[in-house]
């Protein structure tokens, strides 16, 4: 399902499950409000917003996606409440563009994984190879 350019819409009782990469996915689209949403077993995220502000997700489950639960990239003040992202690819929960943006998760919900930072990616690399130095010397 795909949301270009939409602002103010109401989506609800919606499953998105089996398609070739993403459940549901928001590209320039702000302040929508969707609920009782399911994405599972996707080839690449359950819900994917990409320059998409301001949206409103409530009962969000994602599952067994190829990527991760939820994928916020370029896109900011988001809310989710009474979430569920689980067993997805990697365990990899949600990846939020690796800046807070203001994307906020409420409610009982659970992720196995919270996503990765570059700098600490950054960090591993760089402290990886020291390491190797010392117990070369």
């Amino acid at each position: 399902i795909l949301l270009q350019s939409c602002e103010n819409c109401v989506l609800s009782d919606i499953t998105a499950n089996n398609n070739k990469h993403w459940g549901i996915f928001l590209q320039s689209s702000d302040n929508n409000k969707l609920s009782n949403i399911i994405a599972e077993n996707n080839g690449d995220w359950g819900i994917q917003l990409q320059g998409s502000d301001n949206n409103t997700f409530n009962g969000l489950k994602t599952s067994g996606n190829g990527d991760c639960g939820v994928c916020l990239l370029s896109s900011k003040n988001n809310t989710f409440y009474n979430w569920q992202i689980s067993d997805n690819l990697n365990n990899c929960g949600y990846i939020n563009n690796y800046t807070y943006n203001g994307n906020i998760f409420y409610g009982a919900g659970t992720t196995t994984k919270a996503p990765i930072p570059p700098l600490a990616i950054i960090l591993v690399l760089i402290t990886i190879p020291i390491i190797a130095l010392r117990k070369l010397n």
